[in-house]
């Protein structure tokens, strides 16, 4: 059963590449759309709101 706990500052590079490679050209797209660059992206992803890991057997999963 997947469990969720708040990521940590020091865990948020990694995210973001799991989030990235999980979504492929998804993101890239919605990031087009919404006018922003993947650097505008990752400065939202780590001050806007709560980011949640996702863990499967305690490993990483992905993100929230």
């Amino acid at each position: 059963m997947p469990t969720y706990r708040p990521a940590r500052a020091e865990q948020y590079d990694e995210l973001l590449q799991l989030l990235r490679d999980q979504t492929a050209g998804y993101l890239e797209r919605t990031m087009g759309l919404m006018l922003i660059t993947w650097r505008e992206f990752t400065q939202l992803f780590r001050t806007a709101g709560q980011v949640y890991g996702i863990y499967q057997d305690e490993q990483l999963a992905g993100c929230c």
